[in-house]
């Protein structure tokens, strides 16, 4: 009885680690998918990953799983898929720029941010608060494969142009993560509308955007993002 538990035990441990580790694997997919062009099978696996990422911290918390290797780990398999792969991916997909200088300067600057931001977060994640710091790398991530991917369907705007948009928005969204700006976090404790109304806002406007916008309605969800972190307390 005593083997059964403790193998019980550790599996039941072990359960937020696979999950971190397949959050990585995805990453890793993204990264090699982005290398061929195959952008849109990359965004996918970048959705799920950011699901896995979610799922992880969930569960460890459900199951009681905590670790300090867990949470080494978590960081570690979020430097692959939010940090390494959205720089990658927009180096990729505007690699045939003029501005392909700047994009690469910016693009290293987007990943040493997230290191950045992924170090400190790993060296405080014992605090809790019930917001982030910064930009999550997660959210990150999603804005800047969205944004592309609003940028490619605007007829306005040719290759060269669209590029600089995201050499912007790279530097902005990371200089957003190392900040100390109170942001959004969805790892919330209590469900009520009173203590919640930023979240559930911020979900709505986003699922009405992009269900009547599409694609368009990405830099909608980015601007709410940043909209109701501001009506955070810090």
């Amino acid at each position: 009885m005593y083997i059964y538990r403790r193998i019980q035990n550790l599996m039941r441990k072990s359960i937020p680690n696979l999950i971190t580790l397949l959050n990585a694997l995805c990453g890793w997919l993204a990264i090699y998918y982005s290398s061929k062009g195959a952008f849109d099978y990359a965004t996918g696996l970048l959705i799920i990953a950011a699901v896995f990422d979610f799922l992880d911290g969930f569960l460890a918390k459900r199951l009681n799983a905590f670790s300090k290797e867990g949470a080494l780990l978590d960081s570690m398999a979020d430097l692959i898929s939010f940090g390494a792969t959205p720089a990658l991916f927009i180096l990729f997909r505007f690699e045939s720029s003029e501005y392909f200088i700047p994009l690469v300067i910016s693009s290293g600057f987007l990943f040493s941010c997230a290191l950045w931001r992924l170090v400190r977060y790993t060296l405080h994640a014992a605090e809790t608060k019930p917001y982030f710091e910064g930009m999550p790398t997660p959210a990150m991530t999603l804005s800047i494969v969205g944004t592309s991917y609003f940028l490619t369907s605007l007829t306005s705007l040719d290759h060269s142009q669209e590029a600089m948009v995201i050499v912007v928005l790279s530097v902005i969204l990371g200089l957003w993560m190392i900040s100390k700006i109170p942001t959004l976090s969805f790892k919330v404790t209590e469900w009520s509308f009173s203590a919640n109304w930023q979240r559930y806002s911020f979900v709505t406007v986003t699922v009405v955007g992009l269900v009547f916008l599409g694609i368009s309605g990405v830099p909608v969800a980015l601007g709410a993002y940043l909209l109701f972190s501001l009506f955070l307390k810090s």
